[in-house]
């Protein structure tokens, strides 16, 4: 049996970056929904899982009777299991739709199970709640004694959760293929398979982010024995990715705006990112950091050292300069400035300098 697995579609989402004038998000995600569909007929998958969060808000009859007639078109037949955006009435209105296409959809907050006899297979799907979870975790959802193949779903659970299932416990759930729709990563290995989609749009970034689908195939021989092959296929117009650049003291603003240029160029310039700013990072950039954002499609501009060692940083420094003369000045004891205020009246005193235009 080949199959398809996605999660976290958020169809009909208002886009969560505003900031990306030139992004629209929710036609992407259209977008590449359509493309996940046409690679189920193309790759001639038998099944379409969707672990969770299809919609990114209550979808509206209308909503419901073009996507079955998107599934209509398929020759898979289509499984869905709610997750963190479709629970309460998001899932009753999924639940109480008639689905003429034949989609399955799962119970949202209970254990539920399917046999499919075409492909002697067994699909168990986990509904969003914590006690589900607890059970999951604690390796008490109960089997069948179905001699088939078995298939273990689990909801995309969002950032409030941790994944249910941990590595360290092999074998506690002896399913063929144990798919969640937790994050934009795949995992897997014989000793203990757990796999996760890319997910079409994230609500984190992560180092380990992916976006696309897997597609899988489990194949059972004349001893009962279960092959399993799984692999992810990047799918998605934009990525979220994280960068890091590495400002080096004596840098100009217009010589990070064109590192960082060349960076996303290199990586894809449609991709969406978090950029993160390494080293020690003198005033000049600091204080300009967020001007970066205009450099592309930008959502987030952050640096990994501290207040404490930016500070630290200036005060060793000392009379190199007119901002190192003032942190010594202010900052040493009885200087009467704690370090969030001084860093407030300094940025109030570069912003005004910057707008006089010297």
């Amino acid at each position: 049996m080949k199959f398809i697995h996605a999660a976290n579609l958020r169809l009909g989402m208002t886009p969560e970056t505003p900031e990306l004038r030139d992004v629209n998000r929710a036609a992407d995600l259209q977008e590449d929904f359509c493309k996940l569909l046409d690679a189920a007929e193309n790759l001639k998958a038998d099944a379409l899982f969707l672990t969770g969060n299809i919609f990114d808000h209550k979808p509206s009859e209308d909503e419901l009777r073009r996507l079955d007639g998107m599934f209509s078109a398929l020759s898979a037949r289509v499984f869905i299991v709610p997750g963190e955006l479709d629970a309460s009435e998001n899932t009753q209105a999924v639940k109480d739709f008639r689905w003429k296409s034949g989609a399955r959809v799962f119970a949202g907050d209970a254990i539920d199970r399917v046999y499919v006899s075409r492909w002697d297979t067994e699909i168990t799907a986990v509904g969003y709640t914590k006690r589900n979870f607890h059970l999951v975790s604690g390796g008490r959802v109960i089997q069948s004694s179905r001699d088939a193949v078995k298939i273990l779903l689990l909801p995309f659970i969002g950032s409030g959760y941790q994944s249910p299932l941990k590595a360290e416990d092999p074998g506690r759930l002896p399913y063929d293929y144990t798919g969640t729709g937790q994050y934009g990563y795949v995992d897997g290995s014989d000793e203990y398979p757990l796999y996760s989609p890319g997910c079409f749009e994230p609500d984190t970034f992560s180092s380990q982010m992916y976006h696309g689908f897997l597609l899988g195939e489990l194949t059972r021989d004349a001893e009962g024995n279960v092959s399993r092959s799984v692999r992810l296929i990047r799918n998605a117009k934009r990525e979220f990715r994280i960068l890091k650049l590495k400002p080096k003291w004596d840098q100009s603003f217009s010589e990070l705006r064109s590192e960082l240029t060349d960076a996303m160029t290199d990586l894809g310039i449609e991709n969406i990112y978090k950029v993160i700013l390494e080293n020690d990072i003198p005033p000049a950039l600091f204080y300009r950091k967020e001007e970066l954002k205009a450099a592309g499609n930008v959502t987030e501009i952050a640096d990994s050292a501290t207040e404490r060692e930016m500070f630290s940083t200036l005060q060793k420094r000392g009379a190199e300069d007119l901002v190192g003369r003032l942190v010594m000045r202010y900052l040493e004891p009885g200087g009467g400035l704690s370090q969030k205020a001084f860093r407030y009246a300094l940025d109030a005193l570069l912003a005004a300098y910057r707008k006089k235009g010297n």
